[in-house]
């Protein structure tokens, strides 16, 4: 039987493609590249923390450890402003989570660089336990 859900947030629970794009493109054309990727495109890019995000957004243009560094601080600073801007549930997470509400819930996100809790009451959760996994 079990005892507890833990569960992430960023894209598992929430789409977040829609900031991540918006944010990344902003960051590309701040630093001067002549590139923009769309919501498909964007999906690409994902895996392995939003570093690696800036690292193949900008990988056809060889850059340099410090071209990467700039695009991901510009990147890191633009994100935290617009994240929830177009963020929305996935469909049906809601009642997901509200069936499950007699387990313990836990959210446990992988956006360290951030260290921004996520609150689920911009997206209707105000009332589902948790507990933060930091």
């Amino acid at each position: 039987m079990y005892k507890a859900v833990i569960f992430d947030l960023d894209g598992t629970l929430l789409d977040t493609l829609p900031d991540l794009k918006n944010s990344i493109n902003e960051a590309l054309k701040i630093n001067g590249y002549n590139v923009s990727y769309t919501y498909e495109e964007t999906m690409w890019l994902i895996g392995s923390g939003t570093k690696m995000l800036c690292r193949r957004a900008i990988n056809k243009f060889n850059p340099t450890e410090e071209e990467v560094e700039k695009l991901f601080i510009d990147f890191t600073r633009i994100y935290k402003e617009r994240q929830l801007e177009e963020t929305r549930l996935y469909k049906n997470v809601k009642n997901v989570l509200f069936s499950s509400h007699s387990y313990p819930l836990t959210k446990a996100d992988s956006v360290q660089h951030l260290r921004h809790k996520w609150h689920l009451h911009p997206f209707g959760l105000s009332g589902v336990p948790q507990n933060d996994m930091d």
